[in-house]
């Protein structure tokens, strides 16, 4: 089995290293330009849109052959096109409109958690305060994205290239481990 599993190794550890390499590029490049990058994310949203709509008429199209109405998802699909549409001709609008409704679920969010870690004080609840200051924090969020979202699109991209660098690394030191496995002498246990 180990013979099976090192074979693998050395055929295919190029594969995972290149996928860290490009993903340790990728999130470098999310660094260095987050405009392209937030422009990217919004552009490849518009193109799964478009493509997930067209599945969902396809699917209607296979229930109404069995007997179905397919009104909805016919609807869902349709939708899905348009948005697609038009964040591929307003990629900028797009992702400013994901940030505000990132913006708006973080001011509700914050919202309704004060009140609930009050409700939770009174109710004579022991972690109230914590929550009630994790609460506050995500309120201060959802309004800095609401009044500065340049700078939250920005942060975004800085999120997103951070996570690339880490992942892109780990997936290096894999790519690497299995080489360094593969040629290993095998141990009998």
């Amino acid at each position: 089995m180990t013979t099976i599993i090192k074979g693998i190794a050395g055929r295919y550890w190029w594969v995972v290293a290149l996928r860290g390499f490009l993903l340790l590029l990728f999130g470098i490049l999310a660094l260095v330009w987050p405009g392209v990058t937030i422009l990217v994310i919004a552009t490849l949203f518009g193109i799964f849109s478009i493509m997930d709509g067209v599945a969902e008429i396809a699917h209607a199209m296979a229930i109404r052959s069995e007997g179905h109405k397919p009104t909805w998802p016919i609807v869902q699909g349709v939708f899905a096109i348009i948005a697609g549409v038009i964040a591929l001709i307003w990629p900028g609008v797009t992702a400013l409109a994901i940030l505000l409704i990132i913006a708006v679920w973080a001011l509700i969010g914050g919202i309704a958690g004060i009140v609930g870690s009050l409700a939770s004080r009174r109710a004579g609840g022991s972690n109230w305060g914590w929550h009630l200051v994790f609460s506050i924090l995500v309120l201060m969020f959802g309004i800095s994205l609401i009044v500065n979202p340049g700078a939250g699109l920005v942060t975004l991209a800085a999120v997103v290239g951070i996570w690339g660098i880490i992942t892109g690394i780990a997936l290096l030191v894999a790519g690497f481990g299995a080489r360094r496995f593969s040629r290993s002498p095998d141990v009998l246990l």
